[in-house]
């Protein structure tokens, strides 16, 4: 296995849920974390909740707006350097059956 030793992980979603869990373990391993969320009151109380040492950073993540994703790797490259790893966790849950949601041209779903 590849060491996670003095890498960098950006975190979608990393707020809450997997994305956190994610956060803690990659810390355990030696990994500074960047958790982009589009809930930064949450996402920097969550660094702080795991990590007292200056490897978390908490920044807001809109994913589906370019301008959110440039900003949020801005902050984390000037904050940690080069960012070794993606996790592109964020999603978003529908409250249908899942078979009668549509699919788009890209093969997602859709509401």
């Amino acid at each position: 296995m590849q060491s996670f030793l003095n890498k960098t992980a950006f975190i979608t979603g990393g707020a809450g849920g997997i994305g956190t869990a994610l956060a803690r373990e990659l810390l355990e391993r030696g990994t500074s974390v960047v958790i982009a969320d589009l809930d930064i009151d949450r996402a920097r109380s969550v660094a702080h909740a795991i990590d007292s040492g200056g490897r978390a950073l908490a920044v807001h993540l809109d994913v589906t707006n370019a301008e959110s994703w440039r900003a949020a790797r801005g902050s984390a490259e000037q904050t940690f350097g080069h960012v070794d790893i993606l996790c592109s966790n964020a999603g978003v849950g529908y409250t249908a059956r899942w078979m009668r949601l549509p699919l788009t041209h890209g093969g997602g779903y859709t509401k």
